[in-house]
């Protein structure tokens, strides 16, 4: 899509959050979304701030009523590029017509779910959506709350695709038989089920079935076009558990006590762990500072506490120490401290007191239970007999079975039965019928959630085929983060940035005064750790990751370029079987389609380089000459002789110039016959899905217009594509 609207509904712990910033951060660097408006609850706000921060180094500002007067009547939304903001302030707030009198291109609502239909939120979402050229919903139970909300979100998604609720509903009885339909294709293949979907009195259908079968085409596709025409296509995302590997194990154990205080069993049961890293999860900072104290003080066992009135480089500095080895020992987290960290180097976790909703117990246990764990986890939980905590214990526990796998039927089935858990809670009386009722809602709500699994939805939402090439170029370019550690670091000794190697590989990396790039605005205290090492950085918030998508990396090319003087050079060499004065002219070109980043062209004709040397007698010499070893051996030259020997051979060095740019544009034709053909041949399926689609002739005319618009402009582009000269090395032999 060229600006994707969908809603991604994974399963709790799946990252949702980063799938966001991944779409985000492709969206930015590809220059294809400039302004964007994140809507969050207000819980969920610091973590936003954190994740963008730490995993996309994408700056968020918090808009709220603080930052909105600090503008003094000028739109606060068009003051920032990023926008991050409580969406239930917005929806009430005095500044809500700013928000809808900004071009977003791109608007994201987490914990959509909390769009009910009609609703004062749902309206509001609803009028930006409409000025918003993308849209992202995330939320973990997409039809758990009823069906009109999760069409409510369709609809703001695609209105014309889910005009009316009524239609959608007779769409969502036939899920089942196209669901079939897609098990038969599955074993059997495209051919064994024509007759099955001439059942569907679908004409389009049956002849793309035909076209299929008859010229041998990829059957995924028709798969993923009938996914589009009778399930929700290319606007709901939903992976689960079932189907990614990688998370742990989980073990609970229940510590009942009668007249012990937890604080007090918790210090004699960390006293008994040895070296294990534990997390401990409380409610409030006050009480995660007292915890951390009174363990450190009493059994001199290295603790840290982790919570939200420590500052971000703080509590940065708190985690590095609890990931180290020889670090701390026990981490003590608030509740919202602990939003958007993830630690899951330690594999014990023991939740000090029990928040008051599932919810927040997935999010505590999610701090560990996540991909890329690695071992098993262990969950302890210190219990006081006969009190409210116990009751609401055995409700998680019986009721919900939340501590040993996560219940995404535990939050609709809490709520549901609010007022009965309340007064169980602060009475105990009816409990044993209480969670009983839970434990039956529950397991009747997760087997219809399993009934209705939708396999075209999951067909579309994971294929091993589309992400294995995606995996590989990432692993490659892993492989190679040791030629951009080379190059990043002969940029920095030459550029006034000190470097120091730390124990891990890592370098801090401090800029002096005559620094010449911009982005050593935006690093703390002129001093920064980076690292080079994706996975290292995973369990390392506090480092910067450097890689070629970094925006210093960015930024350094950028001002290298438009500084004009990193990309000339003029060297002596010393080459007997060249003749003694021989100028040989190296250049390096790229051949890139400029154009606004909402064309996308760089899908299509990747930018490349091509590299030259030819001599003043105009022949190719590239294969010839042994550059690492001319490169090894040469000597540099005076300015003022550069000067001279350019303007003696200028007529030579610019016909070599004038042959290297005809060689690299002769050989880029292929690749830019290519990139238009694969444009067309996109613009064409995309022209094919929006006609399939229509319930009404001309419903999307105007997305039709559109696309054929941004084609031609784009084939355009494409086709005067021009090499442009990057470098220039003047070599001069000189036999002495």
């Amino acid at each position: 899509m060229p600006l994707p609207r969908a809603l991604l509904a994974d399963e709790v712990g799946l990252g949702k959050t980063i799938e966001a910033g991944l779409v985000i951060h492709q969206l930015v660097a590809s220059g294809r979304a400039q302004r964007i408006l994140i809507c969050t609850p207000a819980s969920l706000v610091n973590q936003w701030l954190v994740e963008m921060k730490r995993k996309f180094n994408l700056d968020c500002t918090l808009v709220d009523d603080e930052f909105c007067a600090e503008q003094q009547g000028e739109n606060p939304f068009n003051q920032v590029q990023v926008a991050l903001c409580n969406f239930d302030w917005l929806a009430h707030s005095e500044y809500l017509d700013h928000a809808h009198n900004t071009q977003w291109d791109m608007m994201v609502i987490d914990e959509s779910h909390r769009l009910q239909w009609e609703s004062k939120a749902y309206k509001t979402a609803l009028g930006l959506s409409k000025i918003s050229s993308g849209v992202l919903l995330l939320t973990a139970t997409p039809e758990q709350l009823g069906i009109e909300s999760h069409f409510a979100r369709l609809h703001l998604l695609d209105p014309l695709r889910f005009p009316d609720l009524d239609q959608f509903l007779i769409e969502e009885q036939q899920y089942g038989v196209i669901s079939n339909l897609v098990d038969v294709i599955e074993t059997d293949g495209l051919a064994a089920c024509l007759s099955d979907l001439e059942q569907l009195n679908d004409d389009k259908l049956l002849l793309l079935a035909e076209d299929v079968i008859e010229n041998q085409k990829d059957e995924t596709a028709f798969v993923d076009w009938m996914a589009d025409r009778y399930g929700t296509g290319r606007m709901v995302y939903r992976n689960t558990r079932r189907s990614i590997p990688g998370f742990p194990v989980r073990h609970t154990e229940f510590y009942h006590l009668k007249d012990c205080s937890n604080l007090k069993w918790l210090i004699s049961w960390i006293e008994t762990q040895e070296e294990n890293k534990v997390l401990v999860i409380c409610k409030t900072a006050d009480l995660a500072h007292e915890i951390s104290t009174q363990i450190q003080n009493i059994t001199g066992i290295p603790t840290g506490a982790f919570h939200e009135h420590y500052s971000l480089i703080e509590r940065d500095q708190i985690a590095a120490q609890f990931v180290e080895d020889d670090g701390l020992q026990v981490l003590v987290c608030s509740e919202i401290g602990g939003e958007g960290r993830n630690f899951q180097h330690a594999q014990h976790l023991v939740l000090f007191d029990l928040p008051s909703h599932p919810d927040l117990v997935d999010q505590r246990i999610g701090r560990l239970d996540r991909i890329g764990q690695g071992s098993d986890i262990y969950i302890h939980i210190p219990v006081q007999s006969k009190s409210p905590e116990a009751r609401l214990t055995a409700l998680f526990h019986h009721g919900f079975d939340m501590f040993s796998q996560p219940n995404p039927a535990a939050s609709p089935i809490f709520e549901a039965y609010g007022l009965e858990i309340e007064s169980m809670l602060e009475t105990g009386d009816n409990a044993e019928s209480v969670i009983m009722q839970c434990q039956q809602a529950s397991m009747q709500l997760l087997a219809e959630i399993e009934d209705g699994r939708d396999k075209l939805l999951e067909q579309h939402s994971f294929s091993s085929e589309r992400v294995s090439p995606l995996l590989s170029a990432i692993k490659e370019a892993d492989d190679n983060q040791g030629d951009l550690e080379q190059l990043i670091l002969n940029i920095f000794d030459n550029s006034h940035i000190e470097t120091e190697a730390t124990s891990n590989n890592n370098f801090i990396i401090s800029p002096q005064e005559n620094c010449p790039f911009s982005f050593i605005n935006g690093i703390r205290d002129d001093r920064c750790t980076i690292t080079f090492d994706r996975n290292l950085a995973s369990v390392r918030e506090e480092l910067e990751f450097v890689s070629w998508d970094h925006p210093w990396i960015k930024g350094m090319l950028d001002d290298l370029e438009a500084s004009g003087n990193a990309f000339t050079s003029c060297s002596m060499i010393s080459n007997p079987d060249l003749k003694n004065g021989q100028i040989l002219v190296e250049s390096f070109y790229q051949i890139k389609a400029d154009g606004p980043g909402r064309l996308e062209l760089n899908r299509y004709l990747a930018p490349q380089s091509r590299h030259y040397i030819i001599s003043e007698e105009l022949k190719s010499l590239g294969k010839h000459l042994d550059l690492v070893e001319m490169r090894e051996k040469q000597e540099r030259v005076s300015k003022d002789m550069a000067v001279e020997i350019t303007q003696m051979k200028l007529g030579e060095i610019t016909n070599a110039l004038s042959l290297a740019e005809k060689l690299a544009a002769h050989t880029t034709q292929d690749n830019i016959q290519n990139a238009v053909s694969s444009l067309l041949e996109a613009s064409k399926q995309e022209l094919a899905r929006y006609k399939s689609l229509e319930i009404t002739p001309g419903s999307y005319q105007a997305e039709i217009d559109e696309l054929t618009a941004k084609a031609k402009e784009s084939i355009s582009l494409l086709q005067n594509a021009k090499p442009k000269l990057m470098g220039l090395c003047i070599w001069i032999n000189f036999n002495k």
